[in-house]
């Protein structure tokens, strides 16, 4: 990811890293491997369907870009993508990142990036999928493997007028 960042010309000394849902997570000893590319699976529905759990992290995360005004987000992974969908949908009115709510590749596909308001700010938000899981090769053309991650950011970072390294 760091590397990816660095190809794309983002500082990773000015970002600040969370998770959408700050807490440990427990692996599941029962999840079996999940092979098929849109299909969803794991905590991540769970605890996107849980509501009390949803709101107070959908709190904290607005509480923690008001500190930090952003100019760019990126979501690692579908699971951050489909939390900011819920996010920017609820407080950033922005309807276009209820794409992203679909949990699956082809929803980061459908719309890349977007630019949102946030606090009378533009605040560009990117999704791509998490280091962890090498699956970028399901993305479409010109964003699918790793080069094309990069080129996505690179692109988000010029819209979000943010520096080169």
């Amino acid at each position: 990811m760091l590397e990816n960042f660095e190809n794309s010309g983002i500082n990773k000394e000015k970002c600040f890293f969370t998770n959408a849902w700050p807490f440990l997570h427990k692996k599941d000893p029962n999840k079996k491997p999940n092979k098929k590319k849109d299909s969803s699976s794991g905590p991540v529905d769970k605890w996107l369907k849980n509501e009390p759990l949803m709101e107070s992290c959908l709190t904290f995360f607005n509480d923690t870009l008001t500190i930090f005004q952003p100019k760019l987000i990126v979501a690692l992974g579908k699971g951050p993508a489909a939390f900011l969908g819920h996010f920017c949908s609820k407080k950033l009115d922005s309807d276009k990142l209820d794409n992203w709510k679909g949990y699956s590749i082809s929803s980061l596909d459908s719309l890349p990036l977007e630019t949102v308001r946030f606090l009378g700010k533009d605040t560009v938000c990117v999704a791509v999928t998490h280091p962890s899981m090498p699956n970028a090769h399901w993305r479409k053309s010109p964003y699918n493997d790793r080069d094309g991650e990069v080129k996505l950011l690179k692109e988000a970072r010029v819209k979000a007028r943010i520096k080169t390294v």
